[in-house]
């Protein structure tokens, strides 16, 4: 990404976000030490979980969107979450098989309990990192250099929700089916239809727009300054 000399402003999602992945791989990790095919596991999977963020969506019809993410420039629809609930392990059944046999499946199994061992590690740096990403977003996305001025969300919009506890790599989102405005004229609420159709309300400090909408609304707020 290009950023013009002497405007540091103008990368500051970006800084922010970088800054939001060393602290979560910090206390994820914690005062642990991996070793190098340890760490090389878990930044392999946290690169997933980097690249799985959705940047924008293709369609405004929640019944029918497609996100764009990173990994899609690569390869488009792969999934990079493992589904650690089809690794099963054959300790309890190891006294059934023949000898040749047992050295094979406990070798599977050191592999399974040491995958299981960097999925933690990768499961507690995204329900932190998740988080920071998204209070980010929010925050970012009411910025305005040298003043805050709210650009408020808008009826047909699709945002994100601040949610507790997500599995890994999935987001919730909501079209904006109505706004709600407080006595000062200033949206307050709004009222989103889920994937499943629901209606719900929620307070626009519990949202926040994708990534690629809220770059590009700073973005061109700050060139107008220039």
């Amino acid at each position: 990404m290009y950023i013009t000399p002497h405007s540091p402003w103008k990368g500051a999602f970006y800084e922010r976000l970088i800054q939001s992945i060393k602290h979560s791989y910090a206390k994820a990790v914690g005062r642990r030490i991996l070793n190098l095919d340890d760490f090389t596991t878990v930044m392999t999977e946290i690169e997933g979980t980097l690249n799985s963020r959705p940047l924008a969506y293709q369609s405004t019809d929640i019944d029918d969107f497609e996100s764009i993410r990173p990994i899609d420039f690569v390869q488009r629809s792969v999934m990079l979450t493992p589904n650690m609930e089809t690794i099963a392990s054959d300790t309890d059944e190891d006294d059934y098989r023949p000898a040749h046999e047992r050295h094979r499946f406990q070798s599977r199994n050191q592999a399974f309990d040491a995958l299981r061992k960097s999925t933690n590690i990768v499961e507690q740096f995204w329900k932190k990192w998740s988080e920071l990403y998204l209070i980010n977003l929010r925050d970012y996305y009411a910025l305005r250099q040298g003043k805050t001025t709210n650009r408020e969300p808008e009826q047909g919009e699709i945002v994100l929700l601040i949610e507790d506890d997500l599995p890994r790599n999935a987001w919730m989102l909501g079209l904006i089916e109505a706004v709600i405005r407080g006595k000062d004229d200033s949206v307050r609420e709004v009222k989103l239809r889920l994937p499943s159709g629901s209606i719900v309300n929620r307070s626009v400090n519990t949202i926040a727009p994708t990534e690629i909408r809220s770059v590009d609304t700073n973005a061109a707020r700050t060139d107008d300054r220039d």
